[in-house]
C-alpha cells in the first residue's frame, strides 16, 4: 500500500510539473483579500461573541485584536514575567528545539528535554539557539495507575502540555469572546532572538539579526494568537489560492469554509472531522437511546432501527460491528487492519464541540460530535487553537 500511494505522489507531481494535473475542486466560498485590502483592528471588549462569529469567524476573515483578552481570568498579560513563570513552572520538564547549522528551527532534529526553569535561565543568559514550540507526544504518567485519573489527565493533556500545565488559572479555557467556540489546543512558545537595528540609508538588516520562524503550513484549526513579548510578522494566504502554492500532498478537494483535505487524510468532514470517527460517535447516541427507551419504557423498536442504521453507516467507514445482536455495545472499534496509514500524522485530534448550525444553543443536554468549530485567520497554522505566545 505505501508503495502505490508513492507511485501515485509521483505521478501527481509529474503531472503538476507537465501542467497537465486536474484541476482540484476548489469550493471555498469565504473571505478573499483585494490588493488594497488591510485586516480590521478590533477591540475585544467592544464587540460581542455573536458579532464576532459572524463578522470574522463565519465569513474566514482574518483580523487583530487591539489588546488582549478582557476576561476577569486572563492574568498572562500582567502575570507572565520570567520570575512568574520559573516559579510556578520551573520544574515542568519541556522539550526545545535547537537551532540547526543552517540557522533554522523545526527540521526534525531531536529535541532536548530541560526544566523550563533550566531554559528560561539560558534565554536570560544570552542564547539565541533555543526555541520551546508545541509540547507534543507528552504521555501521562506511568506513575498515575487509576484509570479514571489516567483518562482525565489524558483529556488535560490533550488542551495543553507542560509549561501551561502549571498555569492554567493564568488565561481562561475558553475566552469570552471565543464562546461560540470549542478550545482545540493551547501552546506556548518561546525563544529569544536580538533586536533589530532601525531601518534606515538603504542598509540591508544582516541575517544575524532576523528572528526564529516558522515554515509555511496550515491547520484544520485556526488561530488566536497571542503575543507577550516582542514582534511578529504573520503572511498569510487565502484556501482560494492553494492552486498557487506547493502543497506537501495530493489535494482532493477544498472544502467551502477553506479547509483542504489530502487524499492520504481519508474522507474528512469540511470541519475537519472523520467521518468514520462521526459514524462511531452516532453508533454510541444510537446506543444510549436505546438503553434510555428500554429503562423508560420508550420505543424500543424505533431505538434498535436507529442503532442498525447507525452501525450501517459506520461499517462503510471501516468499522467492525461486534454486538450480539441486541445492539452495539462497548466493543464497536476500528478495524484492527486500520493502522493510520490512510491519515496524515500531524493532524490533530483534541476537544471537540457540535454543530456549527448550533452555535447559539445553550441546551446542555445536547452532546457534541467529534469536530471542532474554528476561528479564522488565512494562516492556517500548525496546532494551536488558541495559542498563546
Amino acid at each position: 500500500m505505501p508503495k502505490n500511494k508513492n507511485k501515485n505522489k509521483r505521478k501527481h507531481k509529474r503531472a503538476a510539473q507537465q501542467g497537465t494535473a486536474p484541476p482540484t475542486p476548489n469550493t471555498y466560498t469565504g473571505f478573499h483579500p483585494t490588493p488594497s485590502w488591510s485586516p480590521d483592528r478590533i477591540d475585544p471588549s467592544k464587540i460581542s461573541p455573536r458579532d464576532f462569529f459572524t463578522r470574522y469567524i463565519a465569513t474566514r476573515t482574518p483580523c487583530i485584536l487591539t489588546s488582549h483578552l478582557p476576561d476577569p481570568t486572563w492574568f498572562a498579560t500582567a502575570q507572565w514575567t520570567l520570575p512568574y513563570l520559573t516559579k510556578r513552572a520551573g520544574s515542568a520538564i519541556v522539550k526545545v528545539e535547537k537551532q540547526t547549522d543552517s540557522g533554522t528551527f523545526g527540521s526534525g532534529q531531536e529535541r532536548v528535554e530541560m526544566p523550563f526553569g533550566e531554559f528560561i535561565r539560558r534565554l536570560e543568559n544570552g542564547e539565541k539557539k533555543l526555541y520551546m514550540t508545541t509540547q507534543y507526544d507528552v504521555s501521562v504518567p506511568e506513575d498515575v495507575v487509576d484509570e479514571d485519573a489516567r483518562r482525565d489527565m489524558g483529556r488535560v493533556l490533550e488542551y495543553c502540555q507542560p509549561p501551561l500545565t502549571h498555569l492554567l488559572d493564568s488565561f481562561p479555557a475558553r475566552p469570552s469572546l471565543l464562546s461560540t467556540l470549542a478550545p482545540q489546543q493551547v501552546n506556548l512558545w518561546m525563544g529569544a532572538a536580538p533586536p533589530p537595528p532601525r531601518r534606515g540609508g538603504g542598509k540591508k538588516i544582516s541575517d544575524q539579526f532576523k528572528g526564529t520562524s516558522s515554515g509555511l503550513h496550515h491547520d484544520f484549526q485556526d488561530n488566536l494568537y497571542i503575543l507577550l513579548r516582542g514582534r511578529k510578522r504573520f503572511t498569510i494566504f487565502s484556501p482560494g489560492d492553494a492552486k498557487y502554492l506547493y502543497l506537501n500532498g495530493n489535494v482532493s478537494r477544498i472544502h467551502p469554509n477553506g479547509l483542504i483535505q489530502y487524499e492520504e487524510a481519508g474522507n474528512l468532514r469540511d470541519d475537519g472531522a472523520y467521518l468514520r470517527d462521526v459514524a462511531a460517535w452516532k453508533v454510541g447516541v444510537a446506543e444510549r437511546e436505546l438503553e434510555k427507551a428500554r429503562e423508560t419504557g420508550g420505543d424500543v423498536a424505533a431505538a434498535e432501527r436507529a442503532v442498525d442504521e447507525a452501525v450501517e453507516e459506520a461499517l462503510k467507514y471501516g468499522l467492525d460491528d461486534t454486538s450480539d445482536g441486541e445492539g452495539v455495545d462497548d466493543d464497536f472499534h476500528m478495524s484492527a487492519g486500520e493502522d493510520g496509514d490512510d491519515e496524515d500524522e500531524d493532524e490533530d485530534e483534541g476537544f471537540t464541540f457540535g454543530d456549527p448550525s448550533k452555535a447559539f444553543d445553550s441546551d446542555p443536554e445536547v452532546e457534541a460530535e467529534p469536530d471542532t468549530i474554528v476561528l479564522p485567520n488565512g494562516k492556517r497554522k500548525q496546532k494551536s487553537s488558541p495559542t498563546h505566545s
